[in-house]
């Protein structure tokens, strides 16, 4: 076997030589792999070999076949698929430029370098500024490995740690279920009454609060009030979307999606397809969203479909989530004034109890927070 310092070197050659890029990633043959959060990149995302993550990221280097054994780690700004093909001992690296922040073969000097031995992990923040897509360093390792003479080197897949924040995410029946909840973290914040929140719990009954979710699937005014529940002393503020009692099945094709908008910074929870449980009729699709800019919660009822009479009432409206406060139940199109109703008496949760049959009053409406303090609940309600 070679001597480590010059395997080394025909490593860091081969790499500061070039060649003609491919359209191939190395698929990390042999028993060495580098993993981002425990998958390998190429299961990931076999297009990019990008791993999302969140707002931190663990590298993680090993190989059964060659416990104790060293490598280099290559990092860069970016992947490209055949950046450096046909190494001596096979595959090529995948990082253009590549610079060598840890070295466990011997070869350059670091002061990590003593970390660079198999198997390895470490765990890195993945910083970045709210609402934007945040991409981290890519990353590839080549590995010392007595089975692959005559140069005794593999290297790993390439892969690159991303977070993304403009996809959909969907919550279907495997991943909510019926009468449940899912905690959903944003990178974009949502704005409700003047609070960015950075998490919210998205209910399957048509529930979006933002201190603990609900599982309540049996709507009243004065629960809709106290934060979707019976009792409480501490403030439960949220949305309810269309609240009732819904059918979750991975047989139907409903689905809720949360999608946060990198552009405009808003976030928008959608039920769509959702169907009502006891008549186990069509409940059609409608969506909520907070209004980064504007500070405002719009609601789109276009495509609700009413219940009937076996499912009993459902409820659309804001809440501070504490009952103490003005508590005003009426049709949104019946509000007092019209068009711009505004709160007169704060805290105040307002909403509409849709009957059974019934459609709601404005298929749209908008609820502007005009007070002066954030969680002041002082509200403009504007429809069509």
């Amino acid at each position: 076997m070679k001597s480590i310092r010059s395997l080394a070197l025909a490593a860091i050659v081969a790499i500061s030589a070039g060649s003609v890029a491919s359209a191939q990633f190395d698929p990390g043959l042999g028993t060495a792999s580098l993993k981002i959060n425990g998958t390998l990149p190429a299961v990931s995302d076999p297009i990019n070999q990008t791993v999302a993550v969140g707002t931190t990221w663990t590298i993680a280097i090993e190989d059964p076949s060659n416990i104790g054994s060293g490598f280099i780690l290559l990092a860069g700004t970016s992947l490209s698929a055949g950046a450096y093909p046909a190494l001596p001992w096979g595959g090529g690296v995948d990082i253009p430029t590549p610079t060598i922040p840890m070295d466990g073969i011997g070869y350059s000097v670091s002061t990590f370098d003593t970390l660079a031995v198999m198997p390895f992990a470490m765990t890195l923040p993945l910083p970045g500024p709210a609402c934007t897509d945040v991409t981290g360093p890519a990353v590839q390792a080549i590995c010392l490995d007595a089975t692959n003479g005559p140069f005794f080197l593999r290297n790993t897949q390439a892969g690159q740690p991303v977070r993304p924040v403009a996809a959909l995410q969907t919550l279907s029946a495997g991943n909510i279920g019926d009468d449940a909840f899912v905690q959903v973290a944003l990178n974009c914040p949502a704005k409700f009454c003047g609070v960015n929140y950075t998490q919210m719990f998205v209910g399957s009954n048509g529930q979006i609060s933002f201190t603990a979710g609900s599982t309540d699937f049996s709507p009243t005014t004065g629960e809709f009030a106290n934060g979707f529940r019976a009792t409480g002393t501490t403030l439960a503020p949220g949305v309810a979307a269309m609240w009732g009692d819904y059918a979750r099945s991975t047989t139907l094709t409903d689905t809720i999606t949360v999608a946060q908008d990198t552009v405009t910074g808003n976030v928008t929870v959608s039920y769509l397809n959702q169907f009502h449980w006891s008549s186990s009729t069509a409940a059609g699709s409608w969506s909520v969203t907070f209004d980064s800019a504007a500070d405002t919660v719009h609601f789109d009822h276009t495509a609700y479909l009413n219940a009937a009479a076996a499912d009993g009432i459902r409820i659309f409206g804001v809440t501070d989530g504490l009952a103490t406060g003005t508590n005003t139940v009426s049709a949104i199109a019946a509000l007092p004034g019209g068009p711009g109703y505004t709160t007169t008496a704060a805290p105040e949760s307002i909403c509409e109890s849709v009957a059974a049959a019934t459609a709601p009053s404005t298929p749209t409406s908008h609820f502007i927070h005009t007070g002066a303090a954030a969680g002041d609940f002082v509200w403009t309600v504007v429809w069509p």
